[in-house]
């Protein structure tokens, strides 16, 4: 494991490392000289954050040290970091200030703190108001899939139209060579489902694709999707403050 981790530390983004040790050990003696990464305007950052390469070594074995010790059982993951620590290390990670407010976002995004709706307590919302709401969604790409999976955990009905033949929405449709992502992967992935073992950095099309299906199946979305359905038109209903959708199936036939 020490080799295998020493090797892929090699490769790793600096300060990407040293955010992670402060937030696992809490020693925010880390955050400061010689380990504070440079300022870097570019647009693919320098993975050794302008810190030198002794102190970068220094970083790779700590962190190495610590997952060791958090595998063989010698130390516990900590809580989340507070929103005061959070922000510091935003700030110190960037090399610019980074204004509070961001940090709740920011610590939603990484999973630290949750944000969604829950209506778990039997009389938040009365069983009638949530029968006379039905949502349809319409494409079952990344949005789609995410909005169904929302919709189940708040008990509102949905169904799920989609011309094609699977689930992928823009990732099924564009199959260009070498298509994928030109951002970093975790930008492609639900903070509520999160991928440890993308394959690569900016992975290809069918990584991107795959993960999705993986999800709609996981949350038990994939099967009650009508693909190969098309929405003909949609209009708006005044008396009843709900949209007439009518849509086509695979077989050609019409339903509202």
């Amino acid at each position: 494991m020490e080799y295998s981790l020493a090797e892929a530390f090699d490769e790793a983004s600096i300060p990407t490392l040293l955010m992670c040790l402060v937030q696992i050990t809490g020693d925010e003696s880390w955050l400061r000289e010689p380990f504070l990464p440079k300022r870097d305007t570019n647009l693919f950052a320098d993975e050794s954050g302008g810190i030198v390469e002794s102190a970068q070594q220094q970083i790779r074995d700590a962190l190495v040290t610590v997952l060791g010790e958090i595998s063989a059982g010698q130390r516990e993951m900590p809580s989340p970091p507070t929103t005061e620590l959070f922000t510091k290390m935003l700030s110190l990670c960037v090399a610019e200030e980074v204004e509070p407010e961001y940090a709740p976002m920011m610590m939603e995004a990484m999973g630290f703190i949750p944000r969604d709706v829950s209506w778990k307590k039997p009389l938040a919302v009365p069983h009638e108001t949530l029968a006379d709401f039905n949502v349809l969604i319409i494409g079952a790409g990344f949005s789609g899939i995410c909005a169904a999976i929302k919709l189940d955990q708040l008990g509102i009905r949905w169904i799920m139209a989609d011309t094609n033949a699977e689930i992928g929405g823009t990732w099924l449709v564009n199959d260009y060579p070498e298509a994928g992502v030109d951002t970093p992967n975790h930008f492609y992935s639900f903070t509520f489902a999160p991928n440890h073992r993308w394959p690569r950095y900016f992975s290809k099309r069918i990584d991107v694709l795959n993960y999705c299906k993986s999800v709609a199946e996981k949350f038990k979305v994939a099967d009650r999707i009508s693909l190969n359905t098309e929405v003909v038109s949609t209009t708006w209903d005044e008396a009843s403050k709900t949209w007439k959708v009518v849509l086509r199936d695979r077989h050609g036939e019409l339903r509202e």
